[in-house]
């Protein structure tokens, strides 16, 4: 019998296991976490939309009735190719005939200054934790630091893809609940959201009238899409405590 090891328990890896149900192979899926991310709905958990628990899933409850697939919950220091083996930190080695790799992606900066040091990333469950305290608390100090018509709020999305769009679009929700239930003071004439893309048009992998269809509806949120416009840098003097720079 094969010994089939996959590394990663997202979309990618659970569709390799799943695949191989049945199949006559021990198959070891390892991943960091012991829960799976539904991540198209990450952007919900980073505008307060939905909990944490409402966008993760237990790995083993999802392979429970997979008598030849066993869940390994560790993170992998080194893949020894050369003798077909995978090792955990820890030092636990998980030998294999097979090797799957389906560890992911991670944001990608492209060598822009100041990305890492003062943007927001949206690509895991602690990513989506952390952006939604960081807005919530930015309203709040706004709203403790509010003089006459109250303070300003700027969120920046940049990224015209799916989750850009979505992002975008959620947090302009989360302002409105925010000011209009919340009664959280907010100056209206400089709280905006801005969605920057340096592409031609918004949702590149769909069709031109989709692309039409969510610009328009954005604007008419309020949303001010910028397109065709490349984003040269981050500057601390540019990111005050209440702008929020967001990466999808």
């Amino acid at each position: 019998m094969d010994r089939v090891v996959i590394v990663g328990a997202g979309f990618a890896g659970l569709a390799a296991a799943r695949r191989l149900v049945g199949a006559p192979a021990a198959v070891e899926v390892v991943d960091q976490h012991n829960f799976h991310t539904f991540q198209p709905l990450l952007y919900q958990v980073a505008t307060a939309g939905l909990d944490p628990s409402d966008v993760v899933y237990p790995i083993r409850t999802i392979l429970r009735r997979a008598p030849n697939v066993r869940f390994v919950h560790g993170r992998v220091s080194v893949l020894d190719v050369a003798h077909r083996a995978v090792v955990l930190e820890g030092g636990r080695t998980l030998t294999y005939d097979h090797l799957v790799v389906a560890s992911g992606a991670t944001a990608a900066v492209f060598g822009v200054p100041g990305v890492r040091d003062h943007g927001l990333f949206l690509y895991t469950l602690d990513d989506a934790h952390w952006v939604r305290n960081h807005v919530l608390a930015a309203l709040e100090r706004a709203d403790v630091a509010a003089q006459g018509d109250g303070d300003a709020a700027a969120i920046a999305v940049v990224g015209g893809g799916p989750t850009g769009v979505e992002t975008a679009g959620a947090m302009t929700e989360l302002l409105d609940i925010a000011v209009r239930h919340d009664r959280i003071r907010l100056d209206p004439r400089r709280t905006r959201v801005v969605l920057v893309d340096a592409r031609e048009r918004l949702l590149p992998g769909f069709s031109p009238a989709a692309s039409s269809y969510a610009e328009r509806t954005l604007r008419s949120r309020g949303v001010e899409v910028r397109l065709a416009s490349l984003f040269h840098g981050i500057h601390a003097a540019e990111v005050p405590e209440d702008a929020k720079v967001a990466f999808p």
